[in-house]
């Protein structure tokens, strides 16, 4: 194994020596070479230039935004990526039982067994875990928001851990006045006309650890699970299925609509932000979502491996 190592540079807290000390002695002689990122979109360009140069390993030391670079520049390449998370939420490795403790994930890496997880591709940019307009951009707003205040609300951002979602819903949905937005959702199978308060596009069940917005999603199957919530013009209403959400009511309310596919587009009557993988990428009035199987090779514990 040729390992390239990708760190988020906010990931060592002021410890980054010791962070490299210690994953160059976790992973021996397979660590070849040890990186941290410096600005937005560093992970990218190294891991596109970590497959160039003919690594068959990167290991990423972060949270799913750091990963979800490291994904964008090494697609289509034959490269296994490992996790070591230290992120807020880790949806991706908690889906796939990456061990959250440093050294047991390290372990993992060396084990190198394997599975192929499908990528979803929103207007030329992939991600794997979930994404979404409207609330959830909110709510991921507002987490950006807290993380990048005082040194206080830092400090009480990491106390927090996954939990800061279910705060930042809550500020996000208390802040939010606006009506829904105007969409037209169009897949092979049908097409949705209406206003919306909240759209996710998921590749695997859970959103921030705690919200299981498609029970069915898999990342593996071809397919990705659209959930949204239709707004009302009822704030009541709303805000139950919201709940619903949060607390994985047994049935979907009247305001909700379902759809698995392979593709899908989404046109809005205004221009709106859009997340992926926990972090916001820009703004459009048009979505294209397509999934592209097979197209990340994830190390997983020996049970998940193929």
């Amino acid at each position: 194994m040729r390992a390239k190592v990708i760190i988020n540079s906010k990931a060592g807290r002021g410890r980054s020596q010791r962070l490299r000390e210690f994953l160059r002695k976790a992973l021996g002689s397979d660590c070849e070479s040890i990186e941290s990122t410096t600005h937005a979109g560093h992970a990218t360009i190294i891991a596109r230039d970590a497959c160039r140069n003919g690594f068959d390993t990167i290991v990423v030391v972060g949270g799913d935004g750091t990963i979800n670079e490291v994904v964008n520049g090494a697609i289509g390449a034959d490269v296994a990526i490992g996790i070591v998370p230290t992120g807020t939420a880790n949806d991706l490795a908690r889906h796939h039982h990456i061990p959250s403790d440093q050294k047991s994930a390290c372990k993992l890496i060396l084990q190198r067994h394997c599975r192929y997880l499908d990528a979803i591709r929103v207007n030329g940019w992939h991600y794997l875990t979930v994404a979404g307009l409207g609330l959830p951009c909110g709510a991921v707003e507002e987490v950006e928001f807290l993380k990048h205040q005082s040194a206080a609300s830092r400090a009480f951002a990491r106390l927090l851990g996954s939990k800061l979602y279910l705060l930042a819903l809550a500020l996000a949905y208390k802040r939010s006045t606006r009506e829904g937005f105007g969409l037209r959702i169009s897949s092979g199978q049908t097409t949705w006309l209406g206003v919306a308060f909240s759209v996710i596009v998921a590749n695997q069940p859970f959103l921030g650890h705690s919200f299981c917005v498609s029970p069915l999603a898999s990342n593996d199957d071809g397919r990705l699970d659209l959930f949204t919530i239709t707004d009302t013009h009822n704030r009541q209403q709303i805000f139950k299925t919201v709940l619903s959400t949060v607390t994985g009511g047994p049935e979907d309310p009247d305001n909700v609509v379902r759809l698995q596919t392979c593709h899908l587009t989404i046109e809005a009557s205004e221009a709106l932000p859009i997340f992926a993988d926990g972090e916001l990428h820009g703004s459009s009035k048009s979505f294209d979502f397509q999934v592209v199987p097979h197209a990340v090779r994830l190390i997983v514990p020996r049970e998940e491996g193929v």
